[in-house]
């Protein structure tokens, strides 16, 4: 039903930029037909695309074809945001006026045309350049009475396999090395699929942090790509995937993780994990509005990813609707604290706008009482 609903709203999307782009551009019958088989056919063509990565149908080619039509994706998405804004200055000025872009000679309309179209594209290469840089740190300061001090660092949503930038990759780890961590902390959403890429990009964390211990949840992603691959993924890295699990730190701290939705329904993975949890925790789950159960159990930090804090336009705008209600950054829950990480790589448009990469140092150390603070470093 949600991906139903997804496809329908992008093929309205899509019949909006042919529509306004007819009337701006004045094409006629022969031509629009051309180029509406175009669009349609690039806006959906990532879907056969991310089935013959799976599938491991023709491994070389289908990297370039997802990763094209992705970017193309991209593309008319900012072009639909720019088009909803250029919609409602044309309905203002039409109520003010009562001019049309209809009456607009049509060198005037091509000209309007060929701004939106060309902002679109500069926008997405500046999201480009924006999503393969180096991810920005958000500081977390935990007191928790009785604890050690420890650092962990949260990486979200890194969404490795057949099209993501491996550079881009190594910056991140870099980065987080940089931390000095004790520990790396993953909320799902690790891989994007099992191709012949993923595993050895997955293996660079071990490069970077050997013996370190990484405790990980899945993802919807982990779901989609096969979670018994993805298990035995971890157990050759020496991943501890925690599924309704809790690990107790020597540190009074204990780290707990959950299975993504797709795997078991978030009340129930709750109710099953409640009872194991002693004392403070730092909470992994995939999706933040599972912080919804656990609004009621103080001392309990929640880390959550899957928004990309909406990655690029228009959906920075629409993903806290999805996603009770959470896009990215710190909430109080009830008594639980939540922080939400906007991920350090992209899924579908290897873009981001208004929602940078990002990793999370979270400090913790003694204190008199249970405590979060927030800020960037």
């Amino acid at each position: 039903m949600f991906f139903f609903f997804v496809f329908t709203i992008w093929a309205a999307a899509l019949t909006h930029i042919l529509y306004r782009t007819k009337v701006l551009v004045g094409l006629r019958r022969r031509s629009l037909a051309v180029f509406g088989v175009a669009l349609y056919l690039a806006g959906f063509a990532y879907i056969p695309a991310r089935v013959m990565i799976a599938k491991n149908i023709a491994e070389d080619l289908a990297p370039a074809l997802s990763y094209t039509t992705a970017w193309f994706i991209g593309v008319a998405g900012i072009l639909w945001t720019l088009l909803f804004i250029f919609e409602i200055v044309a309905a203002t000025v039409w109520l003010a006026t009562r001019w049309r872009v209809r009456n607009a000679s049509l060198r005037m309309r091509r000209t309007m045309a060929a701004v939106l179209w060309s902002a679109a594209v500069v926008l997405s290469l500046i999201g480009c350049t924006i999503a393969s840089s180096t991810p920005s740190v958000t500081r977390l300061q935990v007191t928790v009475p009785g604890a050690e001090a420890k650092r962990f660092v949260l990486i979200s949503d890194s969404h490795l396999g057949a099209i993501s930038s491996e550079k881009q990759w190594c910056r991140t780890l870099k980065a987080a090395r940089e931390l000095r961590p004790d520990a790396i902390l993953i909320p799902g959403d690790l891989v994007d699929d099992h191709s012949r890429h993923t595993e050895p990009q997955v293996a660079l964390i071990r490069e970077f942090f050997p013996g370190m211990p990484v405790y990980i949840t899945t993802g919807n992603h982990e779901f989609y790509s096969g979670v018994d691959q993805f298990k035995k993924l971890c157990e050759r890295l020496d991943f501890r995937l925690l599924r309704q699990e809790v690990e107790i730190l020597a540190s009074g701290l204990s780290v707990a993780g959950v299975d993504d939705r797709h795997l078991i329904p978030a009340h129930t993975a709750v109710e099953e994990i409640r009872p194991k949890i002693k004392g403070a925790v730092l909470f992994l789950t995939h999706r933040p509005e599972v912080a919804h159960f656990l609004r009621n159990r103080p001392m309990t930090l929640v880390l959550a990813g899957h928004t990309h804090g909406g990655q690029s336009l228009p959906m920075v705008f629409l993903v806290g609707l999805g996603n009770g209600g959470f896009k990215a950054g710190y909430y109080k829950v009830g008594d639980a604290d939540l922080y939400v990480s906007r991920g350090t790589g992209v899924w579908g448009p290897p873009m981001r706008l208004l929602a940078s990469p990002e990793l999370v140092l979270i400090e913790v150390r003694p204190g008199p009482q249970f405590e979060v603070k927030c800020s960037p470093m």
